[in-house]
């Protein structure tokens, strides 16, 4: 009902304050479940639903776009040379095998895989096909249905939340910052994995 009224009225009230600011924001939502369901369901708010979805955007999964995955992968590999200092590469085959895998955690579950990939890599800045295949047996032995394929979110969550733990040195605070949560959502996930 308060994010409501912040939507409605573009009024804020601090916490254990007084004094109403007004703002004027964008809401950007994403979600995985059909909140139309969910509203005739009676477990989502239904003035909110309307409120969130002034433009709705629907994207297919991962696994529905793969000419997608070797631009992601690039970027990803982009994103841990800039992180790392090292500049990291992959060849035409490790992509490929990427591009056939299913990714049923879709893009956040890629760019796990790719953090994994580097952290595993025993000092390599070059991947090939082995060294995906490597990476993606090491998961599945983990504990990945080998029929199915799949990853599940808490080990994916995991993953990111140790190679954070590292790359941050254990420091809590920036690791929250680092995964733009709030460090009270942390300090569970910690406890719970």
């Amino acid at each position: 009902s308060k994010l409501l009224r912040v939507l409605q009225n573009g009024e804020v009230r601090a916490v254990g304050g007084s004094r109403v600011s007004h703002v004027n924001v964008r809401l950007i939502t994403a979600t995985h479940r059909d909140l139309r369901a969910m509203v005739a369901a009676g477990t989502f708010r239904e003035d909110l639903y309307y409120r969130v979805t002034v433009v709705s955007l629907e994207l297919p999964p991962l696994r529905e776009r793969r000419g997608d995955i070797p631009l992601l992968v690039r970027y990803f590999l982009s994103c841990q040379s800039s992180r790392t200092g090292h500049n990291f590469s992959i060849d035409d085959s490790g992509v490929s095998v990427l591009t056939k895998y299913t990714w049923p955690g879709n893009i956040r579950q890629l760019m796990n895989f790719i953090a994994q990939l580097v952290s595993d890599s025993s000092g390599a800045k070059h991947f090939s096909d082995s060294d995906v295949r490597r990476v993606l047996d090491d998961i599945e032995s983990r504990g990945v249905s080998q029929d199915k394929g799949t990853l599940s979110i808490h080990h994916e969550q995991r993953v990111e939340i140790i190679n954070a733990m590292r790359e941050c040195r254990g420091n809590k605070s920036a690791v929250s910052k680092m995964l733009n949560i709030p460090r009270s959502t942390l300090y569970r996930l910690l406890n719970e994995y």
